[in-house]
């Protein structure tokens, strides 16, 4: 398949995946001539979340990044919605992200929407043990660049091949981190006896720019790099299509969320 976010960096993805909104009508994002300003989602708005809630379903987040603070309404409709802001450093792991939604989900015995956001991988590309340093370790252009002076440098001059090279190594061990953490939920929903009856999706608000066209990190462009991302549907009741050969866009996810959890009310 192909699969794109709606945008190059967080806040309009996130509002386009609880909306169903492209950015052009939820408006969710820097405020025009206001750059250090943002907008919210309009409550009139009705999310995923609540047209969920509205048919009997519980609702909980476990989120993690700044810019899904509840001040920007993106927590419409959840019952429980678990925030805790973050730096590029220090944040809470996938595998504590996972724990924590899985503590409320064997709390539930109604229908449940469970939404997970993983930090990792992003700057400053910081692995937890046992992953940091499995790819980037022998590197010896660990010495030619700090990473954290990277954040925010989007069309900087790019470096030497060898570090680009490290960077993208040390990127590859936080993808490790998240595939630690959405294992440790998959195990889990099977000790749980939910796996059967669990539609798992995989997806993400944005992707990151290597130099690809020159800039680094995301935030700054709309290319394929910053927008093609992965969409992974798996679970025991699940749609079995195996791979699609298709184009699609979160706000085809949400729709697709919606018809296949409340197709009996249709």
């Amino acid at each position: 398949h192909r699969s794109y976010a709606s945008s190059g960096w967080t806040l309009p993805s996130m509002a386009t995946l609880m909306s169903g909104l492209h950015p052009h009508q939820h408006l969710v994002g820097r405020l025009a001539f206001r750059g250090t300003e943002f907008g919210k989602l309009n409550s009139d708005i009705v999310t995923l979340p609540e047209a969920l809630k509205g048919k009997g379903y519980s609702t909980a987040a476990v989120v993690n990044n700044t810019f899904m603070a509840p001040a920007f309404q993106l927590d419409q409709g959840f019952d429980s919605y678990d925030y805790e802001g973050a730096s590029n450093v220090e944040h809470r792991t996938a595998i504590q992200t996972s724990d924590l939604g899985l503590t409320w989900l064997e709390a539930q015995t109604t229908p449940s929407f469970l939404f997970l956001h993983y930090m990792e991988p992003h700057l400053n590309y910081e692995a937890t043990a046992p992953h940091l340093g499995r790819f980037s370790k022998a590197n010896p252009a660990a010495e030619a660049i700090k990473l954290d002076e990277l954040v925010g440098k989007a069309n900087r001059e790019p470096p030497a091949p060898d570090v680009q090279e490290f960077v993208r190594e040390r990127y590859d061990e936080e993808i490790l981190v998240a595939d630690d953490g959405i294992k440790h939920l998959v195990t889990s929903l099977k000790a749980q006896n939910r796996w059967e009856n669990t539609v798992l999706i995989i997806t993400s608000d944005h992707g990151e720019e290597f130099w690809d066209h020159g800039g680094f990190e995301h935030g700054h462009s709309l290319m394929g790099e910053l927008t093609r991302v992965p969409l992974i549907v798996a679970g025991g009741a699940a749609p079995k299509h195996g791979r699609v050969d298709a184009v699609v866009e979160h706000v085809d996810l949400v729709v697709g969320i919606l018809v296949f959890s409340l197709w009996k009310y249709l």
